[in-house]
């Protein structure tokens, strides 16, 4: 799944500095600067996505629809993502100032700062910093906009951000995401995790997406999230 360098000399212009003179110094200082190059950023990104792989795509499915086929499914879906985002967008503004901010403010702070939410807060920075360091040494940092991840960052957000309207919209919108979770761990895609404890993280870092909501719903200070849940379903 890795690239392997073709011999033990390929790691040595990472540290080739050591041996230059001080007429070398311009040398050692290009070669510093071009670790950071476009290329390798994109290396970083995606240099470690084997095709090999089943699911892992390739030339295969990316020709798989034509040119035309996917700009007008691109069209019809972000003209149906941009309607769906102006009417949520004019619901929202329709919801009382009282209902989203006026209950959260009169909760007592100590409700708020619980050490039951900063652990829980630690736990899943961990976990998710695990999943980072993974995708950074397998160079697949781009599977990092996968829903999963991505709502998991949200619920981080939400168990350091004190209740406010930012925070109940966001909530709002990861119980509906959840379903992804859900899916994920009936049908685990594992085959590339190859690195020590990376299938237990993923494992773990699933099971944490829904144990993050059901505390912060029987946290007193988030009854109110409950009832907006309750809403949303009953007007749906």
């Amino acid at each position: 799944m890795f690239r392997q360098p073709d011999s033990i000399l390929a790691w040595i212009p990472s540290c080739s500095y050591l041996f230059l003179d001080s007429d070398g110094e311009e040398k050692s200082h290009h070669l510093t600067m071009s670790r950071y190059s476009l290329h390798n950023l994109l290396d970083w990104m995606y240099g470690g996505v084997d095709p090999s792989f089943a699911g892992n795509g390739g030339p295969e499915c990316a020709a798989f629809l034509s040119g035309q086929q996917r700009f007008l499914e691109s069209v019809v879906f972000l003209s149906v993502g941009v309607v769906e985002i102006l009417l949520s967008l004019w619901k929202l503004r329709q919801l009382h100032f009282w209902e989203l901010e006026g209950h959260l403010l009169q909760q007592p702070q100590a409700k708020q700062e619980s050490l039951g939410k900063n652990v829980l807060l630690v736990v899943l920075c961990l976990i998710f910093g695990l999943e980072v360091g993974f995708k950074f040494a397998t160079r697949t940092v781009i599977y990092l906009l996968n829903p999963c991840h991505v709502v998991t960052m949200m619920q981080i957000f939400l168990l350091a951000c004190p209740p406010c309207r930012i925070a109940m919209i966001l909530f709002r919108l990861q119980m509906h995401m959840l379903n992804g979770a859900l899916l994920a761990l009936l049908f685990p895609v594992v085959n590339t995790r190859l690195l020590p404890f990376e299938m237990e993280i993923y494992y773990i870092q699933h099971v944490m997406l829904y144990v993050v909501p059901i505390y912060l719903l029987r946290k007193g200070g988030s009854i109110l999230y409950f009832l907006k849940i309750i809403s949303a379903f009953t007007e749906s």
